[in-house]
């Protein structure tokens, strides 16, 4: 899969504002040996006093898979979102989850 360059413009410049009314929203996987999707279930904010003067306060994006027996491999999954478009997300599994595994990306 080639990806857009484009992609990674827009992870580089996302943040906990842009993600956080997305809560809940199904995200589609678009890797090309498997499929499915993941509900966004958190974005807790990872702030401390004095981050504000970083480039990005650090957040995490908190995934559920719902209906999936076993976890996907930590790694690079390709997330597409109708409005954050296409994300290339490092996932790593840090759980199970009310109806699924649960994934964490972490934004430092």
């Amino acid at each position: 899969m080639t990806m857009d360059p484009e992609a990674f413009d827009r992870l580089a410049a996302l943040r906990h504002a842009d993600v956080a009314p997305f809560t809940g929203d199904r995200f589609r996987v678009v890797n090309p040996d498997d499929g499915g999707s993941l509900v966004l279930v958190d974005v807790p904010d990872l702030s401390r006093p004095g981050d504000a003067e970083r480039f990005r306060p650090p957040f995490a994006m908190v995934f559920e898979e719902p209906g999936a027996e076993r976890p996907r491999a930590q790694g690079i999954h390709v997330l597409e979102h109708a409005t954050l478009g296409v994300l290339p997300l490092f996932l790593v599994p840090v759980g199970p989850g009310d109806t699924g595994p649960r994934y964490e990306a972490s934004f430092h």
